[in-house]
C-alpha cells in the first residue's frame, strides 16, 4: 500500500513556485524517478519527487523549462491503473506531463 500522500497540500505547496532550478533522473532501485528543484530566488527551494515515472512528455516552448507556471498533481489512485498512482502536469504551457507511482515535496535550505 502507498504512503499517504496529501495532494492539496503539495499543490498549496507548488503555487507560485515558478523557477525550475534543477531537473534530475534519479535511479531509486530497480527503477527510475525525476527530482524536480523548484523556488524563487526569495524562498527556500522545494523538491518534487516522483517516483516509478511513466508516460513522461517534455514539451519546451517559449521560455523552454525555466518557468513552470502552474505544475500540478492529480491524484488518480481510485482509477485502479497498475503503476500509476499520480499525474504532474504544467498546465499553463503543457511543458512537462508525467504519470508516476509515489510522489513526494521536500522543502530544502534557503540559499
Amino acid at each position: 500500500m502507498s504512503p499517504a500522500v496529501d495532494v492539496a497540500a503539495i499543490n498549496q505547496a507548488l503555487r507560485g513556485k515558478i523557477e525550475l532550478l534543477a531537473f534530475e533522473l534519479v535511479r531509486l532501485g530497480d527503477r527510475y524517478g525525476l527530482k524536480l528543484t523548484l523556488g524563487r530566488s526569495t524562498e527556500p527551494e522545494l523538491f518534487l519527487l516522483c517516483e516509478d515515472v511513466q508516460n513522461l512528455e517534455l514539451n519546451p516552448a517559449g521560455n523552454g523549462f525555466a518557468q513552470m507556471l502552474q505544475l500540478e498533481v492529480t491524484d488518480m489512485r481510485e482509477d485502479g491503473l497498475d503503476r500509476i498512482r499520480f499525474r504532474v502536469e504544467e498546465m499553463e504551457r503543457e511543458a512537462l506531463f508525467l504519470h508516476c507511482a509515489h510522489v513526494s515535496l521536500a522543502q530544502g535550505p534557503h540559499s
